[in-house]
């Protein structure tokens, strides 16, 4: 077989094919140096299915059906559209198999660069990277209703789709006000929920403010996404909240006890558990200075000192200090991270009884949420 393959003769024009489509593969990232003819054994077929494209090098040849998986997906989009001229159209059923995130991210390049201006691709994925390469009006998404719709992905969604993709592959995507939202919920979905969120495709978005999750929950509400949302219980915006609270696809919750997450932590925990509350690193990490958040806490009472705890409790009463060691909390160098976060859950958890009503909040948002991505029938 061997021997017959290297007495073939290629006509000249072939050859120069083979030429152009050794380069075509090469500036597409596959790693070879001469593209060929070749006749490659198989079992059970005749002699005319044998013949095949391999790379070729001093060592012999590969077939190019032996190449990984994801080199395969390269190829053959190359291949296939390297002799179409005019007006291709390119139809790819998920990009993104077999490929590394910035192998997939050079695939749409690829083909936007094959079908250049005057021709169409038509490509379906599950990746992130893909989608958050995707251009203004390129993404669109099926929807399963009572009627299956495709529809292009636009404005909030679009923004959020080159942001953080993953939420729109979501089966539930969780809008968090910020990254303290999304480490607490993220703990109590672990410790509540008994299993890991984002296998069952929850996914939490870090909305990055109050206005901006709101926006985000009305967005994907809009657009036929069941969501839920954890946010501030902020003076602002109480009508807008509360407008979303009673939209059908929305569930919407704010932690009881103060206007903001840590606020409602601070007004929940018992008094004797306030100093380990000041202890927790947070963001400072190995680097705290308790003594720095004493002052502040000192400071939102009007008074510059580095008392304690049960020092300003007698000087200015527990309810005031409570309200203190919430607002001081909410600054940079306590929670305002993913892992302080969940350090935030982790100490209510452990520092609260099962029944109080700011448990009992999160519970029913795990509930609900574990109850709507094992339903069997997803809506969307």
């Amino acid at each position: 077989m061997q021997g017959t393959a290297d007495t073939l003769q290629i006509p000249e024009e072939v050859s120069k094919v083979l030429e152009r489509l050794a380069i075509r593969l090469k500036d597409a990232g596959i790693d070879i140096k001469e593209l060929a003819l070749s006749l490659i054994p198989s079992g059970g077929q005749s002699p005319v299915q044998l013949l095949a494209l391999a790379a070729r090098s001093g060592d012999g040849q590969v077939p190019l059906a032996s190449f990984g998986r994801g080199s395969q997906q390269i190829a053959m989009v190359t291949l296939a559209t390297a002799e179409v001229h005019d007006a291709p159209i390119a139809v790819i059923d998920e990009i993104e198999s077999g490929l590394e995130p910035y192998r997939q991210r050079a695939m749409v390049a690829l083909v936007r660069g094959l079908v250049a201006s005057d021709g169409q691709a038509f490509m379906t994925t599950h990746s992130p990277a893909v989608l958050a390469r995707l251009g203004k009006g390129e993404a669109w998404v099926l929807r399963r209703h009572e009627e299956h719709s495709i529809g292009p992905i636009r404005g909030e969604l679009e923004r959020l789709m080159h942001l953080d993709p993953e939420a729109l592959l979501s089966r539930l995507p969780i809008v968090c006000e910020g990254a303290t939202e999304v480490g607490l919920v993220d703990f109590m979905l672990e410790t509540l929920g008994g299993a890991d969120p984002s296998a069952f495709g929850i996914h939490l978005i870090d909305a990055g403010g109050h206005d901006h999750a709101l926006e985000l929950l009305e967005a994907l509400a809009g657009d036929g996404y069941h969501t839920c949302g954890l946010v501030d219980n902020e003076r602002f915006s109480s009508g807008k909240r509360a407008a979303l609270a009673t939209a059908p696809l929305i569930r919407l919750y704010m932690a009881p006890g103060g206007r903001c997450l840590e606020c409602a932590v601070a007004n929940a925990i018992p008094l004797n558990a306030m100093e380990a509350l000041t202890e927790l690193p947070g963001t400072a990490g190995p680097f705290l200075k308790v003594v720095d958040r004493l002052q502040a806490i000192s400071t939102r009472l009007g008074k510059q000192s580095r008392a304690s705890l049960p020092d300003l409790v007698a000087s200015f009463g527990e309810g005031r200090v409570r309200d203190a060691v919430g607002e001081a909390a909410t600054t940079g160098e306590w929670f305002k991270s993913l892992d302080a976060g969940r350090q935030l859950g982790e100490f209510a958890h452990t520092n609260l009884e099962s029944n109080h009503e700011f448990l009992t909040t999160f519970r029913d948002l795990v509930t609900w949420a574990m109850e709507r991505v094992r339903s069997a029938h997803p809506e969307h």
